[in-house]
């Protein structure tokens, strides 16, 4: 089957090395880094890993409720995913992911 990996690739003077950080779960769909930090979103959820110090930082999985105008939780079928409803990551400060996703 298809290989899809996040890999961390590091060059430096004499060394490079690469470095699968995640794979076996599908397409990922965006990728952001902060910092030490690197975040994703593929169809489970939204990942985070350090880089320093080699560790998966927390997993959020992807939720089957979106919320009406009144607040109310409407459980849902999991969509796919196309280009009308990827997943949004972006990092408003070195410790704080916003992530959303499209119904």
């Amino acid at each position: 089957g298809d290989e899809y990996k996040l890999i961390l690739n590091k060059r430096g003077m004499l060394v490079s090395s690469n470095t699968v950080v995640h794979s076996g779960e599908g397409t990922i769909f965006s990728v952001r880094w902060r910092g030490s930090l690197i975040a994703w979103a593929n169809l489970k959820g939204v990942k985070v890993f350090d880089v320093i110090t080699h560790q998966k930082v927390t997993f959020i999985p992807r939720s089957n409720y979106r919320y009406g105008i009144d607040g109310n939780a409407i459980q849902t079928p999991q969509l796919a995913l196309d280009s009308s409803n990827r997943p949004s990551l972006c990092w408003s400060s070195d410790d704080t992911l916003i992530f959303g996703w499209a119904f």
